[in-house]
């Protein structure tokens, strides 16, 4: 790993983990409005807006990692528990503003597909915060804990789908981009079998 030479690599450091927690936050924070903005008409404005808030999610955890290269330390297991909780806020916050989008078009389909997707990631998140919670009541250390591809594929597919429905009122183009919400909502539920599997054997292996 790096070593910290200079306080000019220091002050770097911190700037860039600031940065990375600034950007996390802004994400978490942007869950309403954009949801809001997921509620309205179709429109390209709306759908880059909502890009460029996504567009974040590419730059928290690479500054993160930088910060702390520089900084010869650890990256925060805080933060990489904050950063899937802002993608979850920011999708939960689009699956709700698409909801209310479909009910008020009277595209009740559409609506029934996207109340699925939105009961079906809730228990699926709920899972989640159990397994993270068994980690910390038997003392594993997050960083243990490695991503999982899967669920990087499930949030990935989300939001390029959310994109699609949110740019055009296109019945059919928003019903195909639906089917490709929900085909990453499946992903998601795989990504946390096999997040669960992962939890049961490093306890299995701790105690």
């Amino acid at each position: 790993m790096h070593t910290v030479t200079s306080e000019t690599d220091r002050a770097r450091g911190e700037t860039l983990i600031n940065r990375a927690h600034a950007l996390t936050e802004f994400r978490r924070r942007s869950a309403q409005p954009i949801g809001s903005i997921a509620a309205g008409d179709g429109n390209v404005v709306a759908a880059v807006a909502t890009g460029a808030v996504m567009a974040t999610d590419g730059f928290d955890g690479k500054y993160a990692r930088e910060g702390a290269e520089l900084l010869d330390i650890p990256t925060s297991p805080e933060g990489a528990i904050a950063d899937p909780e802002a993608d979850k806020a920011l999708i939960d916050g689009i699956m709700r503003g698409l909801l209310a989008r479909f009910i008020r078009q009277r595209d009740y389909f559409s609506a029934a597909i996207m109340g699925v997707n939105l009961a079906a990631s809730h228990w699926r998140d709920g899972n989640m915060a159990e397994h993270r919670a068994l980690v910390e009541e038997h003392g594993i250390a997050p960083r243990m804990l490695k991503a999982i591809p899967t669920n990087k594929v499930k949030a990935a597919g989300q939001m390029a789908a959310s994109l699609a429905a949110i740019s055009s009122d296109n019945k059919q183009m928003r019903r195909s981009a639906l089917w490709v919400f929900s085909a990453a909502t499946f992903t998601g539920i795989i990504g946390e079998r096999q997040y669960r599997r992962r939890v049961r054997k490093l306890i299995k292996n701790n105690t």
